[in-house]
Parts: C-alpha cells; sequence; structure tokens
C-alpha cells in the first residue's frame, strides 16, 4: 500500500505505539497514561506499507508507577525497522481510566489478552 501524497508517514504508526503503553500502563500500575514527550522518531523506508507489520516495545528504567518511558520500533515481518521511536514519555493516572472504560466487553477482552502474553 502506498502513502498518501505528501506523508513523511503514517500516523497510524505513532498511534499504535501510543496505545500499547496505554495497556501497558493499565495492566502493570493500574493507571492510564497518555504522551508526555517524544524524544526522537526516525522512519526509514516508507516509501510503501507492507500488509504486516510487527512492533517491538521496550518500557526504559526510567519508567516510574505514574509514567512510562519507552522504545517503539516498528518493522516488517523480516525484521527491517520502518520506523524507530525513542525515549516516548507518557504519564499517567487513575483519573484518566474514565477515558479508557475497561468495563464493556472489549476493554476487558483487549486486557485480559494483553495479560497473558507478557
Amino acid at each position: 500500500m502506498s502513502l498518501p501524497p505528501n506523508w513523511l508517514f503514517d500516523p497510524g504508526l505513532v498511534d499504535v505505539s501510543l496505545q500499547l503503553c496505554l495497556i501497558w500502563g493499565r495492566i502493570y500500575n493500574g493507571i492510564s497514561a497518555l504522551p508526555a514527550r517524544f524524544g526522537s522518531i526516525r522512519r526509514y523506508h516508507l516509501d510503501t506499507m507492507p500488509e504486516s507489520l510487527l512492533l517491538r516495545y521496550r518500557t526504559r528504567p526510567e519508567a516510574t508507577s505514574m509514567s512510562a518511558v519507552f522504545d517503539a520500533e516498528i518493522m516488517t515481518p523480516d525484521g527491517r525497522v520502518l520506523m524507530k521511536m525513542e525515549d516516548i514519555e507518557t504519564i499517567g493516572s487513575k483519573q484518566f481510566n474514565r477515558l479508557a472504560d475497561d468495563t464493556d466487553e472489549m476493554g476487558r477482552l483487549i486486557i485480559a489478552r494483553a495479560s497473558q502474553t507478557v
């Protein structure tokens, strides 16, 4: 799939990394985390989008019970890195949990499945 004209990358690639951080925060700290800072975002080989992608997510040691700092890489199934995001910081609070209601069936399913794979 090709990118729309004048796009440097699909913003969904950044969003999926932030969504994973949201799930991570709920599983490990019981909080919802929202983005606060991006250290760097680098893109490579993004002229076209492959049909499937992998996301490698690494929480950094600076993470606390109220924040997460992470790096993420979006890559092809054969390991070619398409985008690298580093030193992304999120802040979280139990008050933010109202924004991501996990009382509905889909929210419970996502958190339950993610908990099983960690």
